[in-house]
């Protein structure tokens, strides 16, 4: 099996407040819901840690455009993510144009996760009610979109 490095996770994306302390902790609900020095009912969702996740994730995207180009002397016009939608009746192809600004976007998920492979391949998993969403993401060129007939729109 190909080894897999997670870059973002949103189970992450819990904080707490330690009276102890007399600070916030950032973590996953369960760890902070088991953990003595929390205070459980201040357990919530922290929009502040899912920012700095979009923007690690943002980075290393953008890392891999500039040595996608510089490797094939190209442009990247869009990145799109295209895999399997979890669905309750069925597992039908979908994907998307990706937002750099919200590069994580797989609609209404609870959960999103996002890991690369040992090729360099980019795998978001959007967890909900009816199943997982597996999205890959795709660097589309003037080349590659002109051989899949869809350039003129960028002409």
């Amino acid at each position: 099996m190909a080894s897999k490095k997670f870059l973002v996770n949103s189970s992450d994306c819990y904080e707490g407040y330690s009276n102890e302390e007399g600070c916030w902790f950032c973590g996953d609900y369960s760890s902070l819901s088991d953990s003595k020095e929390i205070d459980k009912s201040s357990i919530q969702w922290s929009q502040t840690s899912w920012d700095d996740e979009i923007r690690h994730f943002r980075g290393c995207l953008e890392s891999e455009i500039k040595k996608f180009e510089k490797r094939y002397n190209t442009t990247v016009l869009e990145v799109v993510m295209c895999g399997k939608v979890g669905l309750w009746n069925g597992s039908p192809i979908g994907g998307k144009v990706v937002d750099m600004k919200q590069p994580l976007d797989m609609g209404d998920v609870n959960d999103v996760d996002v890991y690369i492979d040992e090729s360099g391949v980019f795998t978001a998993r959007g967890h909900h009610h009816d199943g997982t969403h597996y999205m890959h993401y795709y660097f589309l060129t003037k080349n590659s979109m002109k051989k899949a007939g869809i350039f003129n729109k960028y002409e």
